[in-house]
């Protein structure tokens, strides 16, 4: 079962949403308006917390594991660009 995305402006607002709904992935699709209005400021802001469950077979698409293995730690401004592992669920 899914849940409509999260649509607060705020990303902690976002996480608290996604977390008290037991969502374990986001379906990212930088072609939809709401991905990038409310998932990409979130994904920006705490890169850390996703990782590669799947990657779309469409340039710019992806299945992104929400991580709850790892502290949440916001990214700060000038960081190097995002680099995520593959969930390990994933891994071959």
């Amino acid at each position: 079962m899914g849940i409509d995305i999260p649509k607060p402006s705020d990303p902690d607002e976002y996480f608290r949403i996604a977390e008290a709904a037991g969502a374990d992935y986001l379906v990212f699709d930088a072609i939809d308006f709401l991905t990038v209005q409310y998932s990409v400021p979130a994904v920006q802001a705490y890169p850390g917390s996703f990782c590669i469950a799947r990657l779309g077979d469409v340039q710019g698409t992806a299945v992104l594991g929400l991580r709850d293995d790892v502290p949440r730690e916001r990214a700060v401004g000038g960081q190097p660009a995002i680099d995520f592992q593959l969930c390990p669920e994933s891994a071959p």
